[in-house]
């Protein structure tokens, strides 16, 4: 099979399983894939600095701090307290490697500190989502990705960032930017309550996290000089491949209907 059948083969199975998690899964079930997919998500953000088994502890401390991350809502606490519970643990173990007469790397440590906001931070926010914005903000994700993709192949010839991302271009970078509009114009016109300006705005917005979304993946992996974030997704790579869009544009939409209520 090739690379391209298998992105379109992989892409459709996310999307059935996505597609259960929007309309079908309960609070407590929607909160344990959230959990899940910041738990791999985390996994491989780890293993670009420390690949393989290397620092095992602190890559299992990370995932398992994820947790009351993301079941903040069912432990009847705000996030910002098991947020803050999981830095000053991290910060605690550097005390206790420096006691021991060790010299531990505090920056290297706050890796586990930057996952945490970075993945499940972030995701922990689609728990809380209607039906219809969950449908929103992961179509503009996959919409932004999937018009760029196309366009970009077919017409797409000045580069945006090369030493970034070689293959994305401006004309990529319009196709998605439609994309994201068509999506948000449609769902905010068919069940919004916002007018159709404010629906403009949300889609520029989310379209501009997304593609910075993905740049940020895009620079790490070739600061840590590798292809995939990992290999979990045929025809994708990493689930950070696939979801790096994401990881931004779910807070750009929490940010942006505080300002203006859309639904």
């Amino acid at each position: 099979m090739s690379s391209h059948a298998q992105r379109i083969l992989t892409g459709l199975v996310l999307i059935l399983a996505l597609g259960y998690f929007v309309f079908w899964a309960t609070s407590l079930e929607l909160a344990l894939g959230v959990l899940l997919l910041s738990g791999m998500g985390l996994w491989e953000f780890f293993s670009l600095f420390w690949p393989g088994w290397e620092q095992i502890g602190l890559k299992a401390a990370g995932i398992v701090l994820a947790v009351p991350v993301v079941m903040h809502g069912f432990l009847g606490v705000s996030v910002l307290g098991p947020l803050l519970l999981c830095l000053w643990l991290v910060n605690t173990f550097f005390i206790l490697q420096y006691a021991r007469g060790r010299n531990p790397d505090w920056q290297t440590l706050q890796i586990v500190s930057l996952g945490l906001v970075y993945i499940p931070l972030a995701l922990q926010f689609l728990v809380g989502l209607a039906a219809v914005e969950l449908l929103l903000v992961l179509l503009a994700a996959s919409a932004t990705d999937i018009f760029a993709f196309y366009s970009g192949s077919w017409w797409g010839k000045r580069r945006m960032l090369p030493a970034v991302s070689p293959k994305k271009t401006w004309t990529g970078a319009c196709g998605g930017l439609a994309g994201c509009l068509a999506v948000s114009l449609a769902l905010g016109l068919g069940f919004g309550s916002a007018a159709w300006p404010v629906w403009i705005g949300l889609g520029v917005t989310l379209n501009l996290a997304a593609q910075l979304g993905d740049f940020f993946v895009s620079a790490l992996k070739r600061v840590r000089d590798v292809k995939d974030s990992g290999r979990l997704l045929p025809g994708h790579g990493g689930l950070l491949d696939r979801f790096d869009s994401v990881l931004l544009v779910v807070p750009a939409y929490m940010l942006f209907q505080t300002a203006w209520p859309l639904f």
